[in-house]
């Protein structure tokens, strides 16, 4: 059986409505009980439109913050794998992974129960994330539910072949008091520096965590309206 998916390019001017024809697409093939894998290439702004996508509609997004996706973001292409698994064991796993060009994955590193800085829970929520604006990624983490009454924020340093340590954040950040009900888009809000930030949002609430080397500092903090926009935190999920 092929293994083989269609492909559509969708490409345009600045302002074209790339991003609309996107998302009203993929709200049509959702319908049809289809799912998309989506690349998203743009000099600045991949991010933050992948964030608006309705994540009902996608298998996975892959946000690419560059030129050309043919020439200049190849080895963004081969890209590395993290899995995590947290519920399966008696303790908690952490796999990174090295794609080749022709689409082989071999390990790079597997990290269990306890990093520098960080002990891995069943409820982690893990997401890639760069702290420094560089060629190596590293992952912010988020465990609200695992340790009694406290709900602790993180970034998992890489060091580029696999090593990780953390650092983390507990209870309030600034004016935002971390909850289980919290949800978080990794975006490159300062633009073409990919030097990665946090929109933090609840049904209510909506804050952006600004992105240092090795913590968050909120920068803005909003309550059901921002500017003359009425929040819907659902439109985020």
């Amino acid at each position: 059986m092929s293994q083989s998916k269609p492909l559509l390019l969708i490409t345009g001017f600045l302002g074209a409505g790339k991003t609309t024809l996107l998302r009203d697409l993929l709200i049509d093939l959702r319908r049809q009980d289809l799912k998309s894998d989506v690349i998203l290439n743009d000099f600045a702004n991949a991010e933050l439109d992948s964030a608006t996508l309705d994540s009902r509609s996608v298998m996975s997004v892959a946000p690419l913050a560059a030129g050309c996706a043919c020439c200049d973001s190849l080895e963004e292409l081969i890209m590395a794998l993290a899995i995590f698994n947290g519920k399966s064991f008696s303790t908690e796993f952490l796999g990174l992974f090295r794609s080749s060009a022709a689409g082989n994955f071999t390990g790079l590193a597997l990290h269990s129960d306890v990093i520098p800085g960080w002990n891995f829970r069943p409820n982690d929520v893990l997401r890639r994330f760069n702290k420094e604006g560089d060629s190596v990624d590293d992952i912010v983490i988020f465990n609200p539910r695992d340790w009694a009454s406290k709900e602790y924020l993180g970034i998992l340093s890489n060091d580029g072949k696999g090593s990780l340590s953390g650092n983390w954040q507990e209870g309030w950040i600034g004016g935002w008091n971390l909850g289980t009900v919290d949800h978080f888009k990794v975006v490159d809000f300062r633009g073409s520096s990919n030097w990665d930030d946090l929109f933090i949002f609840n049904k209510n609430w909506f804050g952006l965590l600004r992105g240092k080397k090795y913590s968050f500092g909120l920068e803005a903090i909003y309550h059901k309206w921002i500017q003359n926009h009425r929040y819907h935190g659902s439109n985020l999920y």
